[in-house]
């Protein structure tokens, strides 16, 4: 779930420097008027928009960037063999969630690093570069580890289904 709910949350808080409807939700949220409605109101969105972003991803990284790594489908005949089904259950968890959180964060990151870069920009040229340039390292980072979580996700599912 933590790959769809913090991604989902950092896409709302992203959505909320832009929408004057939203920061004004976010901190009623971060004050002593928040209750019980408001959390799990701001939980159910953070999913939802975490599960938006999440065929997007798929298109993205696993679709396009990382096309010529495929889980290979006629391995699946050989799952229930052994402790195979566990051991599957281990990678999807250990390898395939870090790809679905860090890609997820990815796309989810965009408004948020804009809208702070733009601000910054608006207040000082020098600043405003520093603060592009921490942002575009953290997403080159996260794409990174998105792209090889998927990887090595596929390269242990097929050496195991084997």
């Amino acid at each position: 779930m933590i790959a769809f709910f913090l991604p989902g949350l950092i896409g709302l808080y992203g959505f909320s420097l832009w929408n004057h409807q939203a920061a004004e939700t976010f901190k009623t949220f971060r004050t002593s008027g928040s209750n019980i409605g408001l959390f799990l109101l701001l939980l159910m969105a953070s999913l939802a928009v975490g599960l938006t972003l999440t065929p997007i991803r798929a298109l993205l990284y696993e679709e396009k960037i990382c096309k010529s790594h495929r889980p290979a489908a006629n391995l699946y005949r050989n799952l229930h063999r052994g402790n195979r089904h566990e051991g599957f259950r281990t990678i999807v968890d250990e390898q395939y969630r870090y790809h679905q959180f860090w890609g997820n964060s990815s796309l989810a990151a965009i408004p948020l690093m804009l809208r702070v870069t733009l601000d910054y920009f608006s207040a000082s040229l020098v600043l405003g570069i520093f603060v592009m340039l921490a942002f575009l390292a953290v997403e080159t980072v996260t794409v990174w580890a998105a792209i090889q979580g998927y990887i090595r996700y596929v390269q242990k599912h097929n050496a195991l289904l084997r």
